[in-house]
Parts: structure tokens; C-alpha cells; sequence
């Protein structure tokens, strides 16, 4: 069982977001590829194929691409990705480099994992990757999917926030989502976590 949460549809696939990390990624899939993909899947970054794809469309102003990201995501979602996330009620979290991270299972039947996705989103750079895949999975159907579904327009975006604070920087929290008029996140300030 994937604990799945809601989730997307991407071409003949669904994307589910996931209410934990997975402690291990290839035991969500019924008969997991062990070999190695060229080029591997670690190297073929989503978010960088979707970014590509987007930006002529989109105006960032400054913010990172992170913040774009996920509050298109939870738009496709309709917040199902916030729950996946690691935030708190009010959208706080705790990670190194107020890093933004969740998984989702990529079905290719209801309750049939071929694929888990792995999502990163920080202040200067975004990860999207497949971390596991069926053997029967074509991981580039699945990609191809997951960028169109992503990129369809229109590109509207949901209202989210989420704060992340760096433990290792005390008072540095990064903002990332969608306030109605702005992307958040032009860069990560130095808060009291107190007050949040």
C-alpha cells in the first residue's frame, strides 16, 4: 500500500503525492528494475525539463523557480502535495537549506506503483527525479508525461505558502508558493522562529 494521498493525472498515468517518505522506493513496486538506465534516472531532472518548458511563459521576478513549481503543483493537486510535504498545519517545516522534499507514487493502474518520484525544491536549484521504476516502466513515457501534464496550460498557479527553516542557520527561512499577486522566495531571510 503507497498511504497515498491525492494527486495529479499525467498522461496515462496518475501521480499520487506520498504522507511519508518512502523508506525504501523500489518495495512500493511489484517488480522494480535493478539494472542501470542510460542515462540514469538521477541525472534526468524533471523539474529542469518542465523549467525549460515553462519560462517562456511564465515570469519568475526574481523568485526561484521552486516557488513556481510548487504552487503549480498543489494547484494540479488541489493541495494534496502539502500534506506530503512535512509542513506543519501553518505551512512550517524544518530541513537543511530550507529545502522544500516529498514523494509521490506514478501509477500506471489505480493502486499499480510504476514509478516513484522524488521532489526537492530549494532556494537556487529544483530536483524532480524518479528514484525507482518498474521494470515494465518506460521511464521516459513517464517523464515525457509528468513535463506535459506540468507545462499544460493554463498555467495558473494555486495560493500556497510553506516556510522552511534551516537548523543549521539559525533565523534562515525560506519562503516558497504563490500569494495571489507574487511568487515568494526572492530570497531566504533571517527570521525568529519564535514568531512564526
Amino acid at each position: 500500500m503507497t498511504h497515498g494521498l491525492g494527486g495529479f493525472p499525467a498522461g496515462r498515468f496518475f501521480c499520487r503525492f506520498l504522507a511519508a517518505r518512502p523508506a525504501d522506493p523500489d518495495a512500493l513496486i511489484d517488480d522494480p528494475f535493478w539494472g542501470e538506465d542510460d542515462p540514469p534516472l538521477r541525472l534526468r531532472n524533471i523539474a529542469d525539463m518542465v523549467e525549460r518548458s515553462a519560462l517562456p511563459l511564465i515570469e519568475l521576478h526574481g523568485a526561484p523557480f521552486s516557488s513556481w513549481l510548487l504552487a503549480r503543483l498543489w494547484l494540479l493537486s488541489t493541495g494534496a502535495i502539502g500534506a506530503a510535504l512535512g509542513v506543519d498545519g501553518l505551512g512550517r517545516g524544518l530541513a537543511d537549506g530550507g529545502t522544500y522534499s516529498g514523494f509521490a507514487a506514478v501509477e500506471d493502474a489505480p493502486g499499480h506503483v510504476a514509478a516513484v518520484l522524488a521532489l526537492e525544491g530549494r532556494p537556487v536549484y529544483t530536483l524532480m527525479v524518479l528514484s525507482a521504476r518498474s521494470a515494465q516502466a518506460d521511464p521516459a513515457e513517464i517523464i515525457d508525461a509528468l513535463v506535459a501534464a506540468i507545462c499544460a496550460p493554463p498555467h495558473a498557479l494555486a495560493l500556497c505558502h510553506i516556510a522552511i527553516a534551516d537548523p543549521e542557520r539559525p533565523g534562515r527561512v525560506c519562503a516558497y508558493g504563490w500569494d495571489g499577486q507574487r511568487l515568494l522566495g526572492k530570497a531566504c531571510e533571517g527570521h525568529d522562529r519564535r514568531a512564526w
